[in-house]
């Protein structure tokens, strides 16, 4: 069965409106190894048993296995595996008028969903307003937006509040408490590159692959970028190293940004 087939089998489920292409396949690093993301459009959740009855012709399946997004996983003969989310207009449009169109900002990753949507490719498209959706996405970039996801995500950084995340990190190293370093600099690391890609008005590609879609893109980073990032990554269970490798590359993030603001 070819990619084609598939995407006709599924666009002809009852209550489709739209069917796009995402992910890896349509970043700003493509992957041709990568799975097939498929976003699934309409006015309410399709039911599973729809889908249950279309994937079921289509090759082995497992439906709703995700932790995230409402979803099922298809594998067909000859083909790479095929994710398929399964978005409600409502839903969608509310995380757009949420960011885009309020600036509201979140605590790293803000403009994923922007970019998911924008740099999709429709594949199927009933009545344009999938398309019309990624319309409404052009234009600059809102410097509202910008300017609130560099402040909230500093703010949790090292902001004048209770715990944000140097001080958690700090605690944890003098408790030797491993779990929670990785924890605390994980999310750190989240908001450090939320705060570059909205510095730099670009949209957030997600988690992967994010070092080397910077350098394609050729974003401005802080000094020593790479080397400060690694030497964190490297030390992430190391107490004694890790809070200062993490004031560094916070400092450098700084010396960045503060101008601006």
């Amino acid at each position: 069965m070819s990619f084609e087939e598939i995407i006709k089998a599924l666009s002809d489920m009852k209550g489709v409106d739209s069917l796009s292409l995402g992910g890896s396949r349509r970043g700003v690093i493509s992957d041709s190894a990568s799975d097939y993301d498929i976003y699934i459009y309409s006015k309410s959740l399709i039911p599973r048993e729809e889908r249950e009855k279309i994937l079921s012709k289509l090759g082995s399946y497992k439906i709703n296995p995700s932790f995230f997004e409402e979803g099922d996983e298809l594998k067909a003969e000859s083909l790479p595996p095929f994710d398929i989310m399964y978005r409600t207009w409502n839903w969608i449009e509310n995380q757009i008028k949420d960011v885009w169109i309020d600036h509201n900002a979140r605590l790293g990753y803000t403009t994923c969903f922007i970019f998911n949507v924008y740099n999709s490719e429709a594949l199927f498209d009933r009545e344009g307003k999938f398309q019309e959706l990624q319309k409404s996405l052009e234009g600059p970039y809102p410097e509202e937006l910008r300017k609130n996801i560099i402040e909230k995500n500093l703010k949790i950084i090292d902001g004048d509040m209770d715990a944000p995340y140097i001080k958690q990190i700090e605690s944890a190293a003098k408790r030797e408490d491993l779990v929670s370093l990785n924890h605390r600099t994980a999310a750190l690391l989240a908001s450090y590159f939320d705060v570059i890609f909205a510095y730099n008005r670009a949209l957030h590609p997600g988690e992967k692959k994010l070092v080397k879609i910077i350098e394609k893109l050729n974003l401005i980073v802080p000094n020593d970028f790479k080397d400060d990032l690694y030497r964190v990554l490297s030390s992430t269970s190391d107490p004694k190293s890790l809070p200062e490798n993490l004031k560094k590359l916070n400092k450098e993030l700084h010396s960045l940004v503060d101008g601006d603001f």
